[in-house]
């Protein structure tokens, strides 16, 4: 997404959409293959902006 995003502002184009996407996938890394998390805890792991994924409230 990030590239989607390099191309469209080398476009002139808005590039917002794919820069959330992109970080909205990088937030959920670390619990996309955690089958047992309820949607809930997913979306409340992505409401917390850290650097450190491992410091993320499980």
């Amino acid at each position: 997404m990030r590239e989607v995003a390099e191309t469209l502002q080398a476009a002139d184009l808005p590039a917002h959409l794919a820069h959330a996407a992109a970080e909205t996938m990088r937030l959920w890394d670390a619990d996309k293959d955690c089958g047992d998390l309820t949607p809930s805890e997913v979306l409340a792991h992505l409401h917390v902006t850290v650097t450190d994924p491992a410091t993320r409230p499980r």
